[in-house]
């Protein structure tokens, strides 16, 4: 690895180091204190969050970030104050499952209260909105002093269109929706899926999902995976359920260890946030991990609800509420961190001279052509050649347009003799072969030396 690569990586690993782990979105807020033990909570269509303080007959209504804008009084619920769920109507409809006021009191934004009885023997405790005009119900029997007419309900937001539905299941919670309606039956050991008409009326089941006996099937929520998921109040356990399989399919157990797990809601991302006795909330993301968001010690979980981009939970034994802000926001992702971009060193070009092509001059010295020849001799030497350079072999001379005459270069002298020639220029043509077989040409003009006459005396 070169020097510039390991100096890169090095650099990398460093960056890496400096970024911090992603941060939790949430942020578990100090408990608001409620007159008494919370149980139902929902978000208003004003955006305000109720909550039924079951055992005060009261509905404490507080402000997104928590504070508290109002008491309401519920008038004639001489019984428990159970669920509460945003009706058709645009208000609260608060569930008395018992008592003289079984039934239900609806909010409005202004704190104005308007009761609404029902027929059943045994009151309202689950709720679900079947469309804008009309609201289901379960009516359970936990004394088992309702007989028979126990089961399922509707009624519109007018109060019209009462209808009882005696199925002798305890069902405290369903949930409508896909076009279904969805109920899980706490002694049944079943989870049931009915196809309502038009106008709302129940009728045969039409599937039935088995769950482990004895479980205690409580509440139930469709995912945003198109999943249904319910709790298991009795083991502890959270199933899951595709609510078009055929009927007898058996819920799969998706979580356990949970301690009596009632409430839950869908969050802003997603994810399902499971109420837990033990002082936690279990949060199911869509891809299926699961982690646990840490309550206030002694804070037992009972319902939970969406509003906005935070996770509302109740405490049933100790007369709080808690605000768990930006549960329902994404989870945080680690911020992408970018290797440096390394420019690797501009290693500039090797440059080679080119090799010059050898010439007659280099190998063989002559006289210079600008004199003229004397004596009528021309004397060839021959250079001494550079280390590793090829030697001469021999020189083929062609003088004028005479016969060439080949002289080996064993001396480093060679005479070539020019007489015979007639006075003024000749040319002289050398061709030089190297022991390297090449073959080196060249040709000169020379003069012949004019002759000086002599004076007489």
């Amino acid at each position: 690895m070169s020097r510039s690569s390991r100096l890169a990586l090095a650099g990398l690993a460093c960056a890496l180091a400096l970024v911090p782990a992603a941060a939790r979105a949430e942020v578990v807020e100090p408990p608001v204190a409620l007159a008494s033990g919370g149980n139902g909570i929902t978000a208003g269509a004003d955006g305000n969050v109720y909550v039924v303080e079951t055992f005060n007959q009261s509905v404490a209504v507080l402000s997104p970030t928590g504070q508290m804008i109002r008491r309401v009084t519920l008038p004639g619920a001489a019984g428990t104050a159970t669920s509460a769920a945003l009706g058709p109507d645009g208000r609260v409809w608060v569930a008395i499952g018992t008592g003289a006021g079984k039934g239900f009191q609806k909010i409005d934004t202004s704190g104005g209260v308007t009761p609404q009885v029902t027929s059943q023997t045994c009151g309202p405790v689950g709720m679900a909105k079947f469309n804008d005009t009309r609201m289901l119900f379960t009516a359970p029997d936990p004394a088992d002093a309702c007989g028979a007419s126990h089961g399922l309900g509707g009624v519109n937001g007018d109060g019209s269109q009462l209808e009882a539905f005696p199925t002798n299941e305890d069902a405290y919670d369903l949930v409508f929706a896909l076009g279904k309606a969805f109920v899980p039956d706490y002694d049944g050991n079943v989870v049931r899926r009915y196809s309502l008409p038009g106008n709302g009326a129940w009728g045969a089941a039409e599937a039935t999902f088995p769950i482990p006996v004895a479980s205690g099937a409580q509440g139930i929520e469709l995912g945003a995976d198109n999943n249904l998921y319910v709790t298991m109040f009795n083991s502890g356990n959270v199933v899951r359920i595709d609510p078009f399989a055929s009927s007898g399919t058996n819920a799969q157990i998706v979580a356990s260890n949970l301690t009596n797990p009632f409430g839950m809601a869908v969050g802003a991302d997603g994810a399902v946030y499971v109420a837990s006795k033990d002082a936690r909330i279990l949060r199911i993301a869509q891809d299926g991990s699961q982690r646990f968001i840490a309550l206030p010690a002694g804070f037992a979980a009972q319902q939970v609800a969406k509003v906005g981009n935070d996770i509302w939970v109740t405490d049933n034994n100790n007369a709080r509420v808690i605000r768990i802000r930006n549960a329902g926001l994404p989870e945080p992702q680690p911020p992408v961190v970018t290797p440096p971009v390394t420019t690797p060193p501009v290693i500039p070009p090797v440059t080679t001279k080119p090799i010059a092509k050898p010439k007659v001059a280099d190998v063989v010295s002559l006289a210079s052509p600008k004199k003229c020849l004397s004596k009528r001799r021309l004397t060839l030497t021959v250079r001494k050649p550079k280390s590793g350079a090829a030697k001469v072999s021999s020189i083929k001379v062609t003088i004028g347009k005479g016969k060439a005459k080949t002289y080996t270069a064993k001396k480093l002298k060679v005479p070539v003799t020019l007489t015979g020639l007639p006075k003024g220029t000749f040319k002289v043509k050398l061709s030089v072969k190297l022991s390297d077989g090449k073959t080196l040409t060249e040709t000169r003009t020379y003069k012949t030396c004019a002759t000086k006459a002599k004076k007489k005396r």
